[in-house]
């Protein structure tokens, strides 16, 4: 009973690291990539 419990939180936590590690990894080039685009657009408007 104890080890199943410890082995579904053990998945749980991994889990919830694979989710993060996922939306960083989404959220990071889309959000320099906003920034590139704004970047590039303030140069073509001067």
């Amino acid at each position: 009973m104890v080890m199943a419990s410890a082995y579904v939180t053990n998945n749980n936590s991994i889990g919830y690291s694979n989710l993060a590690t996922i939306a960083v990894g989404i959220f990071i080039p889309v959000y320099f990539l906003g920034e590139a685009f704004n970047l590039y657009h303030r140069k073509n408007k001067k």
